[in-house]
């Protein structure tokens, strides 16, 4: 195998590695594409686990701290699946990690219209004091990835 294939499969190693941490450690991870926000995994709050199991009408009596309690994480005495699954991706889309500081506190068309026309550097300070700047009630924490 030629060094740069070598490269390319350790490459598409570390990003699948990274992906799959991530999905343990944040709430929700979207990707923009053609300027939308599109949800890739699932949420894995209290609250979000029992609407997919009793439908959206369980909101209404659910207590706010079941939004942020997460029912996989890191440091839980239980062990856990971790998701999988495949999506597409194009070479100028952006991968978006993100907790749910940032969800519960910019609204998601105005974080599709700033993925669309902010660099990922830019784009994740941005996110984060506008998080910072709505309230900020919770820790936000972004990680975007630009695919060239």
């Amino acid at each position: 195998m030629e060094l740069v294939r070598l490269f390319q499969v350790f490459v598409f190693l570390m990003v699948n590695l990274f992906l799959a941490m991530l999905e343990i450690l944040t709430s929700l991870n979207t990707i923009r594409k053609t300027s939308e926000l599109n949800q890739i995994s699932k949420e894995h709050t209290l609250a979000a686990e029992l609407i997919a199991k009793h439908g959206p009408d369980a909101a209404n009596d659910m207590p706010e701290h079941y939004n942020h309690t997460l029912t996989r994480c890191l440091g839980q005495d239980i062990d856990f699946e971790v998701d999988g699954g495949e999506f597409e991706a194009e070479p100028g889309d952006k991968i978006l990690l993100a907790s749910d500081g940032l969800l519960n506190m910019v609204d998601p068309s105005e974080i599709s219209k700033l993925c669309a026309s902010m660099d990922c550097q830019s784009l994740v300070k941005e996110l984060i004091d506008q998080a910072n700047q709505n309230g900020g009630v919770d820790n936000t924490t972004v990680v975007c990835i630009d695919l060239v």
